[in-house]
Parts: structure tokens; sequence; C-alpha cells
């Protein structure tokens, strides 16, 4: 479960760097 907590939040960190980066 840890794991997949992690991966979702790369996941959003990543969204939100590439909406920064718009």
């Amino acid at each position: 479960n840890r794991a997949f907590q992690f991966l979702t939040w790369h996941r959003k960190l990543q969204g939100r760097y590439i909406l920064l980066y718009m």
C-alpha cells in the first residue's frame, strides 16, 4: 500500500510541476 501511495504522490507532484512549467 505504501508503494502505491508513493506512486500516486509522485504522479501528483509531476502534474504540479507540469502545470508550473506550463
